[in-house]
């Protein structure tokens, strides 16, 4: 099975409940509709698509920190 770069629905939840339903950077409040999961090590950069790696973003802060680390 080769690496996936999107995180499953799955992952995505246990990552926002992680989070408490906020902006892991911002604070602002999220949703499972409107967060942005992002991996915290850019999968370009080798970055596993992993609950350990992810991380609930709003979309500003998500688009703010784009392929950084």
């Amino acid at each position: 099975m080769g690496h996936r770069r999107c995180f499953s629905f799955a992952q995505k939840r246990l990552i926002l409940l992680r989070s408490g339903y906020c902006c892991e950077l911002c604070g602002v409040k999220l949703t499972i509709e409107n967060f942005h999961c992002d991996h915290k090590i850019p999968y370009s950069r080798g970055g596993a698509t992993a609950v350990y790696n992810g991380q609930a973003l709003c979309a500003t802060c998500n688009r703010k920190k784009s392929d950084s680390v």
